[in-house]
């Protein structure tokens, strides 16, 4: 017992020292680029991935930041980052600071130019983040009028079917488990209220028809296609951003396992009530889960 504890405890000092090490860098880095020591550009391609809550957004742009000449920022805009008072950066050497913090509320188009799409090391060929179609809504309204204005790419995310979507996000809420890196498939089922998912295949359809259109450039990438064949899909990824092919990877694991039947336990119930109507598909047999 006593050995696990230095065990872990050594592991807790390592991770810290690490992240301390990384942020060290980054800073000295970023002086250098900004006083123009070293050299720094900002010629790269500006891009976001747009899209749904539990589509595979974090598996995108943890595989897109394996490499070391793209950036992909988390949530920068999400409303429930704006009331912890955070910025969801999701990228090591980056931290929350009230300097940050006030700039993104007050002018959150100041807060792109100086601190996202700003003077970055020659190394870097791409830089974007996440933003879904329910962010920047309210308090950073500006932020889709100025993005449309830029010389910016699309890595427009959807799932094929809206079922998958609305369940992942149900478990997630109810077991606080949005990120896994384990082997071990999830085993919760659950109950999934009728109409709720009506309400939730209608408004995803509604978002998906607004913005298929709400960018000039943009590329569908298919969740499903991700899993199935990620380095095609990566290899696709890359030569729409114009950046350099390399292998890409990722720590996060599917979370979900479970068939569809057997992780909503009145899946035969929604079925009989969909039957016949548009969201009828989303009850079929699939290839993948």
């Amino acid at each position: 017992m006593l050995i696990t504890k230095i065990k872990g405890l050594a592991n807790r000092v390592r991770y810290r020292l690490i992240r301390e090490s990384k942020l060290i860098r980054k800073k000295a880095i970023d002086a250098g680029v900004a006083s123009r020591i070293i050299p720094g550009h900002t010629g790269y391609q500006k891009f976001i991935i747009m899209g749904m809550p539990r589509s595979g957004s974090n598996f995108l742009a943890s595989s897109l930041r394996s490499g070391k000449n793209i950036i992909a920022f988390g949530e920068l805009f999400n409303e429930k980052s704006h009331q912890r008072r955070d910025i969801q950066w999701d990228t090591p050497g980056y931290r929350t600071t009230e300097k940050a913090l006030r700039l993104r509320d007050a002018d959150p188009v100041g807060f792109l130019e100086s601190m996202v799409f700003n003077r970055r090391p020659v190394g870097i060929e791409a830089l974007g983040f996440k933003l879904f179609y329910h962010h920047a809504d309210e308090n950073w309204a500006p932020v889709w009028p100025y993005l449309k204005e830029q010389d910016l790419k699309v890595l427009h995310l959807k799932r094929k079917n809206y079922l998958k979507v609305h369940l992942s996000m149900s478990v997630a809420r109810r077991t606080r488990e949005f990120l896994s890196q384990s082997s071990k498939p999830r085993q919760l089922a659950i109950h999934l209220d009728y109409d709720e998912c009506l309400q939730w295949f209608e408004m995803t359809r509604a978002w998906d028809t607004e913005f298929n259109t709400c960018f000039k450039d943009n590329l569908v990438i298919h969740y499903d296609d991700l899993v199935i064949d990620h380095a095609r899909c990566m290899r696709e990824i890359q030569e729409y951003l114009n950046v350099r092919i390399s292998e890409t990877s990722s720590p996060l694991t599917k979370q979900a396992r479970l068939p569809l039947e057997n992780a909503i336990l009145n899946f035969d119930q929604l079925k009989r009530q969909f039957a016949g109507s548009e969201w009828a598909e989303f009850f079929e047999p699939e290839d993948i889960s």
